[in-house]
């Protein structure tokens, strides 16, 4: 287990990756062995991914007309204590910004630089990381991928996805979150990750991110 460097200054914003309902995702057949984690990670130089960020309240219903337009694109390779890892740049409304992300893949799994596992291909329905962000009160996440795929719609299209659920835990004191906050990062392959949220973790608002239209070779 080792400390979240995703979530912003005093848990502000928990990132975390949810989408529709349970009630609006249609499961889909049995999850093929092996899977090969290539197709989901996409990372060749030139792919690219484009969403539309919305705030959304609890019950994911849009909230006002505003939308921004995240792109995100694989700029070139780096190496990182060794090791090669993709580097991934952001636009957002065609603004480079000054993100940069670093990805690998490493054996059935897609690591970052922090050697955070952000997806695993083959082990499915038991955790393969954790995060906790606190001291003596805070917040654990478990992370574990489910073995059984769901259907999910967004503006790019109709996807199989595999998704990666967030099991979330207060250690003392801390606020117990409400489950719909919960991480869930939907996956398809051939595609990469296609839809994901992110909740402040006190009051009912966040954003849903919805991928529009891609390019992977």
């Amino acid at each position: 287990m080792r400390p979240s460097a995703l979530l912003l200054p005093a848990l502000l914003l928990l990132s975390v990756s949810s989408c529709k309902k349970e009630d609006d995702e249609t499961p889909a057949p049995t999850p093929p062995t092996p899977l090969d984690v290539s197709e989901f990670s996409q990372l060749d130089l030139g792919n690219y991914w484009v969403y539309e960020r919305r705030q959304v309240d609890s019950l994911d219903v849009v909230q006002g007309a505003g939308v921004l337009v995240d792109s995100i694109f694989v700029a070139g390779d780096t190496v990182l204590n060794g090791q090669t890892y993709a580097m991934l740049r952001k636009a957002s409304n065609g603004v480079l910004t000054n993100y940069r992300v670093y990805r690998r893949d490493s054996a059935d799994c897609i690591i970052d630089d922090a050697h955070f596992i952000h997806f695993a291909s083959n082990t499915f329905d038991q955790i393969v990381e954790s995060t906790y962000t606190g001291g003596l009160a805070g917040l654990q996440v478990d992370y574990s991928v489910s073995s059984t795929p769901v259907t999910m719609t967004t503006p790019a299209g109709t996807f199989t996805c595999y998704v990666v659920n967030g099991a979330m835990t207060s250690i003392g004191n801390f606020p117990v979150l409400d489950e719909w906050k919960a991480p869930r990062n939907y996956w398809a392959a051939g595609v990469g990750r296609v839809r994901w949220s992110e909740y402040y973790s006190q009051g009912d608002l966040g954003f849903r991110y919805e991928l529009v239209r891609y390019g992977v070779q």
